[in-house]
Protein backbone atom coordinates (compact mmCIF):
# COMPACT_ATOMS: atom_id res chain seq x y z
CA UNK A 1 0.00 0.00 0.00
CA UNK A 2 1.20 3.49 -0.80
CA UNK A 3 2.22 5.67 2.15
CA UNK A 4 2.47 9.43 1.73
CA UNK A 5 4.64 11.27 4.27
CA UNK A 6 4.08 15.02 4.57
CA UNK A 7 6.42 16.70 7.03
CA UNK A 8 8.88 19.60 6.84
CA UNK A 9 11.28 17.87 9.25
CA UNK A 10 13.70 16.23 6.81
CA UNK A 11 15.45 13.87 9.26
CA UNK A 12 12.16 12.33 10.44
CA UNK A 13 10.80 12.13 6.91
CA UNK A 14 13.87 10.33 5.59
CA UNK A 15 13.87 7.93 8.56
CA UNK A 16 10.23 7.09 7.84
CA UNK A 17 10.96 6.67 4.13
CA UNK A 18 13.77 4.18 4.81
CA UNK A 19 11.77 2.25 7.39
CA UNK A 20 8.64 1.99 5.25
CA UNK A 21 10.57 1.11 2.09
CA UNK A 22 12.26 -1.75 3.96
CA UNK A 23 8.80 -3.04 4.81
CA UNK A 24 7.97 -2.94 1.08
CA UNK A 25 5.65 0.06 1.08
CA UNK A 26 5.61 2.47 -1.82
CA UNK A 27 6.54 5.80 -0.21
CA UNK A 28 6.02 9.32 -1.51
CA UNK A 29 7.40 12.27 0.45
CA UNK A 30 6.44 15.96 0.51
CA UNK A 31 8.14 18.62 2.63
CA UNK A 32 5.44 21.29 2.37
CA UNK A 33 1.66 21.51 2.26
CA UNK A 34 1.84 23.29 -1.11
CA UNK A 35 3.94 20.51 -2.67
CA UNK A 36 1.63 17.88 -1.17
CA UNK A 37 -1.48 19.51 -2.68
CA UNK A 38 0.17 19.77 -6.08
CA UNK A 39 1.55 16.23 -5.94
CA UNK A 40 -1.67 14.63 -4.71
CA UNK A 41 -4.04 16.55 -7.00
CA UNK A 42 -5.98 13.98 -9.00
CA UNK A 43 -4.64 10.97 -7.06
CA UNK A 44 -7.31 8.30 -6.89
CA UNK A 45 -5.67 5.22 -5.42
CA UNK A 46 -5.98 4.36 -1.74
CA UNK A 47 -3.11 5.44 0.44
CA UNK A 48 -2.19 6.07 4.04
CA UNK A 49 -1.15 9.63 4.82
CA UNK A 50 1.33 10.50 7.59
CA UNK A 51 0.77 14.21 8.15
CA UNK A 52 2.60 16.72 10.33
CA UNK A 53 0.77 19.49 12.20
CA UNK A 54 3.14 22.46 12.01
CA UNK A 55 4.81 23.68 8.83
CA UNK A 56 7.38 26.47 9.01
CA UNK A 57 8.03 26.97 5.30
CA UNK A 58 7.60 30.27 3.50
CA UNK A 59 3.95 31.14 3.22
CA UNK A 60 2.82 28.21 5.36
CA UNK A 61 3.03 29.64 8.88
CA UNK A 62 -0.75 30.15 8.94
CA UNK A 63 -1.49 26.66 7.64
CA UNK A 64 -1.64 23.47 9.63
CA UNK A 65 -1.87 19.82 8.75
CA UNK A 66 -5.61 20.09 9.43
CA UNK A 67 -5.93 22.28 6.32
CA UNK A 68 -4.53 19.55 4.09
CA UNK A 69 -6.52 16.90 5.95
CA UNK A 70 -9.75 18.76 5.13
CA UNK A 71 -8.71 19.16 1.49
CA UNK A 72 -7.99 15.42 1.18
CA UNK A 73 -11.32 14.53 2.81
CA UNK A 74 -13.13 16.75 0.27
CA UNK A 75 -11.21 15.90 -2.91
CA UNK A 76 -9.88 12.33 -2.72
CA UNK A 77 -12.22 9.57 -3.98
CA UNK A 78 -11.79 7.69 -0.70
CA UNK A 79 -12.30 10.99 1.20
CA UNK A 80 -13.73 10.06 4.56
CA UNK A 81 -12.28 6.53 4.40
CA UNK A 82 -8.73 7.74 3.77
CA UNK A 83 -6.49 6.88 6.75
CA UNK A 84 -4.69 10.04 7.81
CA UNK A 85 -2.28 9.60 10.71
CA UNK A 86 -1.46 12.89 12.34
CA UNK A 87 2.18 13.21 13.46
CA UNK A 88 3.21 15.99 15.77
CA UNK A 89 5.43 16.87 18.63
CA UNK A 90 3.28 19.81 19.73
CA UNK A 91 -0.40 18.98 19.33
CA UNK A 92 -1.83 17.49 22.50
CA UNK A 93 -4.24 14.52 22.46
CA UNK A 94 -6.94 16.67 24.11
CA UNK A 95 -6.74 19.23 21.29
CA UNK A 96 -6.95 16.40 18.75
CA UNK A 97 -10.14 15.13 20.42
CA UNK A 98 -11.58 18.66 20.47
CA UNK A 99 -10.87 19.02 16.74
CA UNK A 100 -12.45 15.62 16.13
CA UNK A 101 -15.64 16.69 17.92
CA UNK A 102 -15.73 20.10 16.24
CA UNK A 103 -15.14 18.80 12.67
CA UNK A 104 -15.99 15.08 12.60
CA UNK A 105 -15.66 14.83 8.80
CA UNK A 106 -12.33 16.63 8.54
CA UNK A 107 -10.28 15.22 11.39
CA UNK A 108 -7.39 12.77 10.97
CA UNK A 109 -8.04 9.08 11.58
CA UNK A 110 -5.35 8.66 14.22
CA UNK A 111 -2.97 10.74 16.28
CA UNK A 112 0.67 9.80 16.98
CA UNK A 113 3.16 11.93 18.82
CA UNK A 114 6.61 11.91 17.26
CA UNK A 115 8.01 10.72 20.62
CA UNK A 116 5.58 7.79 20.58
CA UNK A 117 6.59 6.94 17.02
CA UNK A 118 10.29 6.96 17.95
CA UNK A 119 9.87 4.81 21.06
CA UNK A 120 7.37 2.19 19.84
CA UNK A 121 8.97 0.49 16.83
CA UNK A 122 5.99 -1.73 15.94
CA UNK A 123 3.34 0.95 16.27
CA UNK A 124 3.38 2.31 12.72
CA UNK A 125 3.74 -1.09 10.96
CA UNK A 126 0.80 -2.43 12.99
CA UNK A 127 -1.35 0.58 12.09
CA UNK A 128 -0.48 0.24 8.39
CA UNK A 129 -1.31 -3.47 8.43
CA UNK A 130 -4.72 -2.67 9.95
CA UNK A 131 -5.45 -0.02 7.30
CA UNK A 132 -4.38 -2.37 4.49
CA UNK A 133 -6.91 -4.93 5.76
CA UNK A 134 -9.63 -2.28 5.88
CA UNK A 135 -8.92 -1.20 2.29
CA UNK A 136 -8.98 -4.81 1.12
CA UNK A 137 -12.44 -5.26 2.64
CA UNK A 138 -13.59 -1.97 1.05
CA UNK A 139 -12.27 -3.10 -2.37
CA UNK A 140 -14.10 -6.41 -2.07
CA UNK A 141 -17.30 -4.59 -1.18
CA UNK A 142 -16.94 -2.19 -4.14
CA UNK A 143 -16.32 -5.13 -6.50
CA UNK A 144 -19.42 -6.94 -5.24
CA UNK A 145 -21.51 -3.80 -5.56
CA UNK A 146 -20.20 -3.12 -9.08
CA UNK A 147 -21.01 -6.69 -10.16
CA UNK A 148 -24.49 -6.43 -8.63
CA UNK A 149 -25.11 -3.08 -10.33
CA UNK A 150 -23.96 -4.49 -13.68
CA UNK A 151 -26.32 -7.47 -13.34
CA UNK A 152 -29.22 -5.21 -12.40
CA UNK A 153 -28.51 -2.93 -15.37
CA UNK A 154 -28.25 -5.94 -17.69
CA UNK A 155 -31.54 -7.33 -16.35
CA UNK A 156 -33.29 -4.01 -16.95
CA UNK A 157 -32.06 -3.59 -20.54
CA UNK A 158 -34.54 -3.81 -23.37
CA UNK A 159 -33.78 -6.03 -26.40
CA UNK A 160 -33.33 -2.96 -28.60
CA UNK A 161 -30.51 -1.83 -26.31
CA UNK A 162 -28.32 -4.71 -27.52
CA UNK A 163 -26.15 -4.36 -30.59
CA UNK A 164 -26.76 -7.17 -33.02
CA UNK A 165 -24.33 -8.51 -35.55
CA UNK A 166 -24.98 -10.84 -38.43
CA UNK A 167 -22.52 -13.62 -39.09
CA UNK A 168 -21.93 -14.57 -42.69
Amino acid sequence: MKVVVIDDEESLTERLRRSLTRKEHEVEVFYSLKDAREGLEGTEEPMVVLLDHDFGGAGEQDQKGYDLCGWLRETHPFGLLLPIIYLTGRELPDRFLQQQRRDPFVHPTAYLSKDQLASEQDLLPNLLKRYEGQFERIRELFEKQSAQQALIAFRDMEPEDFDTYEVE
